[in-house]
């Protein structure tokens, strides 16, 4: 994509050099594709618009650091696509607490937790009760239902196997019943 250069490094070697016409020659062959790919997934054009340019912001920060083992279409659109989970993370964290950890406890008992009237007081029962657990086990369901990893995502971040994460949810979801049982006593 580069027209006027020979390589991804010659463009970007020339950018870092302060070269404006290198940066506008990155954003024209790139910004069309970049912003196809954040409307295709987010299906909201104003939102597109702002992840694609966060996304030119976060290249330009992270510039330096391009290794070229990937083009340079194939980083920008890996850049993206993390600034489009990192915006749905944020617009999904709420509800899928609540939603999936209010699954999770119905599962064992048909009744909502204690003292929660409503989404809003469901939602923040289970969280106090999340801060109840070991460290660990409050690092993947954070990881999982907080910010919506999928298992094997979860593994990869904590670096343990898909059945160990697997395995540690299910004993935090259990020790989760318990708190929730515990507290719904007294």
């Amino acid at each position: 994509m580069t027209r006027g250069f020979q390589t991804a490094d010659d463009l970007i070697t020339r950018i870092l050099a302060g070269d404006r016409a290198s940066c506008e020659e990155l954003v024209r062959d790139n910004y069309a594709a970049v912003y196809g790919f954040v409307t295709h997934m987010t299906s909201d054009r104003e939102m597109a618009a702002d992840i694609t340019q966060d996304t030119f912001r976060a290249a330009w920060q992270e510039l330096g650091k391009f290794d070229g083992r990937a083009s340079i279409a194939s980083w920008l659109h890996r850049i993206a696509y993390n600034r489009f989970i990192d915006v749905y993370r944020k617009q999904h964290r709420d509800r899928c607490l609540q939603e999936n950890l209010q699954i999770e406890y119905s599962r064992n008992d048909d009744a909502t937790p204690p003292c929660a009237t409503s989404r809003k007081e469901t939602s923040d029962y289970l969280c106090d009760a999340v801060k109840q657990l070991p460290h660990d086990q409050r690092t993947i369901v954070y990881l999982h239902y907080f910010e919506g990893l999928s298992l094997r995502e979860t593994a990869m971040v904590v670096g343990q196997a898909v059945g160990t994460v697997k395995w540690r949810l299910s004993a935090a979801l259990s020790r989760l019943r318990s708190i929730v049982d515990a507290e719904s006593v007294q």
